[in-house]
């Protein structure tokens, strides 16, 4: 199985059909059991380091998603990277996929003609790049706010975090995402998963979930407002210094390279 699992992740050529047909098996159960797992932990969120573990399960999803593996360079994701264009890009300091995302159309546009060159012959190299980096859902976060609050009933404390996240993307997003060599047409996907989870700031328990699914358009920026709940207790007993913190990660299930970590302050606003 595991073999199995590997082969299918690098795209490797299987033998003889009986491991092909046992893969797509092996692959029909593999979101089940994830999630059964991911259940089962989050019966324990308050256990130290669930909010890891939880984060883990995310980017396994990333691998499966887009084939690649861990120690894979997120670059490689763009289709026809070439092997020296991530220390182009590094030169440039741009050190990863959201950096490159981050920038002005016009700027990532020249930073990949460094990597593929701009003549003719490789014209359309890069357009296709641009094409793919140009449909991946840039997410920011914004008007964060904390407080907290006593339930009458159980005189628990209770958190609310309050926050809207901004989801960019530049260009038309209309078919499924793959790998390093994809296809143009099959290089975007409709509709993607953001996970944002939130942990204490010590010990890293789970505080919160939620899943939240991105859907593809035009040159856009659409916003969601999201509201959360969490244990005060818990998130003020591992805040850590400055008056305490916790930590929020948005986690992309469906692409590598596209995750972001914030660190927020357990009193703001409200």
């Amino acid at each position: 199985c595991y073999l199995l699992l590997q082969a299918h992740i690098v795209k490797a050529k299987l033998p003889i059909s009986d491991y092909i047909n046992d893969t797509k098996t092996i692959m029909d159960q593999v979101p089940r059991l994830l999630a059964a797992m991911q259940y089962i932990a989050l019966d324990d969120a308050s256990t130290a380091g669930v909010f890891d573990l939880i984060s883990y399960f995310a980017r396994l999803r990333q691998v499966l998603s887009t084939r690649t593996m861990v120690n894979d360079n997120p670059f490689n994701q763009i289709p026809r990277f070439p092997r020296d264009g991530g220390r182009k890009l590094r030169n440039r300091g741009i050190s990863s996929l959201r950096d490159l995302c981050s920038l002005p159309v016009s700027e990532s546009a020249k930073a990949l003609d460094l990597v593929f060159g701009n003549g003719n012959r490789v014209k359309h190299i890069s357009n296709r790049a641009t094409q793919f980096l140009n449909s991946l859902p840039l997410v920011t976060v914004e008007n964060v706010t904390t407080k907290h609050e006593i339930e009458k009933s159980s005189g628990r404390a209770s958190g609310r975090l309050n926050f809207d996240i901004m989801f960019n993307t530049r260009e038309t997003v209309n078919a499924r995402r793959g790998g390093h060599g994809m296809n143009s047409k099959d290089s975007l996907q409709a509709e993607s998963n953001l996970i944002i989870i939130v942990g204490t700031y010590q010990s890293r328990c789970l505080l919160c979930h939620k899943s939240v699914t991105i859907s593809g358009g035009k040159v856009n920026k659409k916003s969601q407002s999201i509201e959360m709940s969490f244990d005060w207790a818990l998130a003020n007993a591992n805040g850590g210094p400055d008056g305490g913190s916790m930590v929020m990660r948005l986690l992309h299930e469906d692409i590598r390279g596209m995750d972001s970590e914030l660190i927020i302050p357990l009193q703001i606003g409200g």
